[in-house]
């Protein structure tokens, strides 16, 4: 957490990164040139040096035939990309890649979402059950004495897969480490459905993370630096005109340029961020470079205000009134979480992100909302400041592609609330004053008519509707008439809240069962009746998978007017095109192919056990969507392995064949690429198309794989070698593990509680050219209590 005093640049600090009120820093330019000029000597010494040192050592070049094949190994100690570095652009022309910002505003990733099918000829080399798989199984034996497989012996034999717990549970608990451990006991490799889908999570949210740091940041600095320079001319302006005097239009165009001050003053670097001069490169440090490029000093006039703010912000302690927007704010809401403190650029995107989802309120404090957050006199400076914010935004198409690469992609990667935005705000002033409305007339002190003027922007601003299911707040609610107004970028929202609302007390009766189960996670008794008291996992689920015959859902479900509800809420999914809009509902629609048809899969996949097993897979899926990353780097160099140790179990790999799933996730993945590109994201930084490249041929190697083992063909030792690259390409450098519960608030004494903090193994017999092989590899062991 940081000190209080973080933002408070003392003499010593500024004397020695300000040189005025309005310039950055520069060194003395003598001095630069002295020494470039010897240190250019110097390099060119150098570079003699080496030519004829060379031209001594000549080293013949290495031929390579075209028809070897080359190892691709990681180095020691390399990293996985962190999308800060540089790459050649990726220009690549597409018919999105030239639109105009008007047109990338209506924009959506579902835009792009092309479905992916297949028509291949099925020959699956299967077997019968029931097995004896002491005797069937080509390799029991020899796995027997690495992993203990006498407490599933009967599931192998009756139903061709088993679910093992995690022997290595202290050691290995996340997947890499796991595929890691079944590589140095030379048991076959599973790659499961789950650790493909938690694959293609993991670098969404890394390429996430890596665009936050770079493209954000430097959008966000460059959007608010130009409309804070807007807002200060026309302040400075009308303070010289009029004087300091008691006037709402000055104030109100001093509450808009402290808003944009500070939040620059939050993404500059802070002096306690600043590296020392030739410290080694530390992420949680700005360089010098950067102190220069995002420096900002707000004017005397303001400053003690900003500072003030930021104080508060950075400690994200104290319930207080906020010195700019006037009403008490609690500041907790910018406490940073911890994935991103260890990065000094991600840290303050982070706080700045969360001041610019500040609340210029429509409603003021009086008889109809007694705990609105301002009265009428401040209130009328929050709505002058939210119109010349709004208006300046809209006025500015250079900034607009900026500004739709970041909300857009919050949008998706992370869920935004849908609440009045600078175009509502906007489309609201053309609609009750015309397209040639001035804000210094309309609500102008001297104008008679200003407080009506402003009465009628709030109550055309209130009859804006937007979805509940996008997270709109709902206005028949008096109690959230306070929460009502403009946000120049609305707040993070996943729909969680809004479903299981939708499927809980008053809104679904009481329970119809006979007798509260004990897989009933949802009821409790309120006022002697026992109610539906909040959702659970399945809820989720049964969205898009039929739970007919699931007793846990059943049970869960039998309530007056679940099914009921729940058929409206599937309804107004559809009806509100919510399929791929984000994330969120990308996972969700994935869930529905986790599910595998069973007329394309193997024996060992024909059970309501396996079925089973599936869902808790789905709901896996979208409880992890929700995690934080899983910071990753490249496996350094595999040395103890022997050529022929590898060939004995490595082309004895096999990939959960689940074709529809792949396809899904590849679809995803095109739609994302795509996306990329209308958004011009790959001009700011190639690095995120590159892995946006790698997962498609991963994906697109897992999708060959899969056919092959749908039409009985025989993996090759190059197919054994691709699963065990994909499945040990990367290792989890830092985990998240202790954070993989998410909790969820129930109208009984304790909320629900989802917990994915532990891995399973799962074991599968399929067969080749005959023989029946065990396969392992790792599966969420998804919990739900409360």
């Amino acid at each position: 957490m940081f000190s209080d005093e973080a933002t408070i640049i003392d003499s010593n600090q500024e004397s020695k990164y300000v040189t005025s009120n309005d310039e950055p820093p520069r060194n003395n330019k003598k001095w630069l040139f002295l020494i470039a000029g010897i240190s250019l000597l110097v390099i060119v010494g150098l570079v003699i040096f080496i030519i004829i040192q060379k031209k001594e050592a000549k080293i013949d070049p290495i031929v390579i035939n075209e028809n070897d094949e080359v190892e691709n190994v990681a180095p020691e100690n390399a990293t996985l990309p962190n999308l800060n570095g540089e790459g050649e652009n990726d220009d690549t022309d597409t018919e999105y890649s030239n639109l105009s910002d008007a047109q990338i505003e209506y924009l959506s990733f579902s835009d792009f979402y092309k479905p992916i099918k297949d028509d291949i000829n099925l020959n699956i080399d299967d077997y019968e059950l029931p097995l004896n798989v002491k005797i069937d199984g080509m390799n029991y034996y020899d796995l027997s004495r690495k992993i203990n497989l006498d407490p599933v012996i009967d599931d192998l034999n009756n139903d061709g897969f088993a679910i093992l717990e995690n022997p290595w549970l202290n050691e290995a608990n996340d997947f890499y480490s796991l595929y890691s451990r079944l590589e140095e006991r030379q048991i076959p490799f599973l790659i499961t459905s789950d650790f493909l889908v938690y694959y293609q999570q993991n670098m969404f949210k890394q390429v996430f993370k890596g665009i936050e740091e770079t493209v954000f940041y430097d959008n966000l600095w460059r959007i608010n630096k130009e409309l804070y320079e807007i807002s200060k001319n026309r302040y400075e302006s009308r303070l010289a005109a009029i004087g300091n005097v008691n006037d709402a239009i000055l104030e109100g165009q001093r509450m808009e340029m402290a808003f944009f001050a500070v939040s620059l003053e939050l993404l500059k670097p802070a002096p306690d961020q600043i590296a020392i001069k030739g410290a080694i490169e530390d992420k949680t440090k700005f360089t010098e470079g950067d102190v220069e490029t995002f420096y900002f000093n707000p004017p005397p006039y303001l400053r003690d205000d900003v500072l003030r703010e930021v104080q508060l912000i950075r400690a994200a302690r104290e319930t207080a009134k906020s010195p700019n927007l006037l009403y008490v704010r609690d500041y907790k809401e910018f406490s940073v979480p911890t994935d991103y403190r260890s990065d000094a650029k991600l840290n303050n995107f982070y706080l700045a992100s969360t001041w610019l989802n500040s609340l210029f309120p429509l409603e003021y404090n009086n008889g109809n909302c007694s705990d609105c957050l301002l009265d009428q006199e401040d209130w009328r400076l929050s709505m002058i400041a939210a119109s010349l914010i709004s208006t300046d935004f809209s006025n500015r198409d250079s900034l607009k592609g900026g500004w739709a690469m970041i909300y857009k992609l919050m949008a998706f990667f992370q869920g935004l609330r849908e609440e009045i935005d600078y175009v509502d705000f906007r489309d609201a002033l053309i609609a009750v004053f015309d397209k040639d409305y001035d804000i210094e007339v309309l609500f102008d002190d001297k104008n008679p008519e200003a407080m009506d003027n402003l009465d009628k922007l709030k109550e055309e601003l209130l009859a804006y509707n937007f979805s509940e299911i996008r997270g709109a707040i709902d206005k028949n609610n008096l109690a959230n008439k306070r929460l009502l107004g403009f946000k120049m970028l609305t707040g993070p929202y996943w729909p969680n809240d809004y479903i299981f609302k939708r499927l809980t007390y008053p809104a679904v009766g009481n329970y119809i069962g006979t007798k509260v189960g004990d897989s009933n996670l949802t009821a409790c008794e309120i006022s002697n009746q026992i109610v539906r008291c909040n959702g659970f996992s399945l809820d989720i689920a049964n969205l898009v998978i039929p739970l007919d015959n699931n007793e846990v859902f059943i049970e869960n479900a039998s309530y007056l007017n679940y099914q009921r509800e729940a058929t409206i809420l599937k309804d107004q999914i559809d009806r509100d095109g919510m399929w791929h809009t984000s994330n969120y509902w990308t996972t969700i629609s994935q869930m529905n192919k986790m599910i595998s048809d069973k007329k394309k899969m193997p024996i060992f996949a024909q059970s309501s056990k396996w079925e089973k097993r599936e869902i808790n897979s789905a709901v896996s899926a979208w409880a992890n969507l929700q995690l934080p990353l899983d910071e990753l780097s490249l496996t350094p160099v595999f040395e103890g392995q022997t050529l022929g140790e590898y060939f004995n179990y490595g082309e004895n790999a096999y990939v959960e064949p689940n074709l529809d799933l792949v396809n899904e996730l590849l679809a995803t993945n095109q739609m994302v690429s795509e996306m990329f590109h209308a958004l011009n994201l790959n001009r700011e930084t190639n690095l995120a198309a590159q892995v946006m490249r790698a997962v498609d041929e991963d994906l697109n190697m897992i999708r060959d794989i899969i056919k092959k083992e749908l039409r009985g063909e025989k993996l090759n030792e190059k197919d054994g070698q691709n699963i065990r690259d994909f499945a040990m390409k990367f290792q989890v450098s830092q985990s998240s593990i202790n954070d993989n519960v998410l909790k969820f608030n129930s109208q009984a004494r304790r909320g629900l509680e989802l917990d994915l903090r532990r891995l399973k193994l799962l074991a599968i017999v399929h067969q080749q050219e005959g023989q029946k092989i065990i396969v392992i590899g790792p599966i969420w062991d998804y919990q739900e209590k409360r």
